[in-house]
């Protein structure tokens, strides 16, 4: 379908054939399972260095914009706060990134990459080009272009009444 889903007031409501164009024409299934396979093509490539795409991505946020704290990394990803420190431990412990009390806030924490941090993002980075150029030689790098810019008015999609982290306000 190219607009509005049409339902269809034939059909009894719970229906299997409900459900199966339900399936078909859910936007947040198609969006989901797209996002699931690219990742695992993204983490395929990182693992021999032992980092996901998220960790990666998290790291570059982080070194593109030092003592950055939690709470701005988080309505910068929409990753609530508690996935964020739960992401974060780990890499805090690898030594990849540091977490203090915040010098503008004391209830607040900021990041920062460090130097074996930065050296991962180096030594990832081509594993992360080879993911990119996967991608981008099977749907075409204008497509690719495309579509990276509809998830970003995807992404800035907002609900009233609900954080852009699904918190509601």
């Amino acid at each position: 379908m190219h607009s509005k889903i049409d339902l269809d007031k034939s059909t009894p409501v719970g229906h299997p054939g409900d459900f199966q164009r339900d399936v078909e024409n859910c936007h947040v299934t198609a969006i989901r399972r797209a996002s699931r396979n690219l990742t695992r093509i993204y983490d395929s490539k990182l693992a021999p260095m032992g980092l996901k795409s998220t960790q990666r991505t998290l790291l570059l946020h982080i070194a593109a914009r030092p003592g950055i704290t939690i709470t701005k990394l988080s309505a910068l990803t929409l990753v609530d706060k508690s996935a964020l420190k739960r992401n974060l431990g780990p890499m805090q412990r690898q030594g990849y990134v540091t977490i203090n009390v915040s010098p503008e806030d004391a209830r607040s924490r900021s990041l920062a990459v460090t130097a074996k941090g930065q050296d991962l993002l180096s030594k990832s980075r081509r594993a992360w080009l080879e993911a990119q150029e996967l991608y981008e030689d099977s749907v075409g790098i204008d497509d690719a272009l495309e579509i990276k810019t509809l998830m970003r008015l995807v992404a800035n999609i907002s609900e009233p009444g609900v954080e852009r982290t699904g918190v509601k306000t």
